[in-house]
């Protein structure tokens, strides 16, 4: 698999959605008590998924989608 510019491109932004996405993760975790309120669990729950989101992304635009990681996105493609 060759690494076009628009992979790369995607791979450099779903990582920065990343690290900013763990850095509030972290930052609120450890500030607020997230855990008490319906929003904390709203903002904690959203924040998670889109860290998941942009990490799957990375690993299948870095891997391949032939790799045992990708099984998802293979269904997508050929269905």
């Amino acid at each position: 698999m060759t690494l076009t510019w628009s992979r790369i491109v995607n791979a450099g932004a779903s990582g920065l959605i990343v690290v900013i996405a763990g850095i509030f993760l972290v930052t609120y975790a450890r500030i607020r008590p997230w855990h008490t309120t319906a929003m904390g669990w709203y903002l904690i729950c959203f924040v998670a998924t889109i860290l998941g989101l942009g990490t799957y992304t990375v690993t299948i635009t870095l891997v391949g989608i032939h790799s045992p990681a990708a099984p998802t996105r293979r269904a997508r493609l050929e269905g």
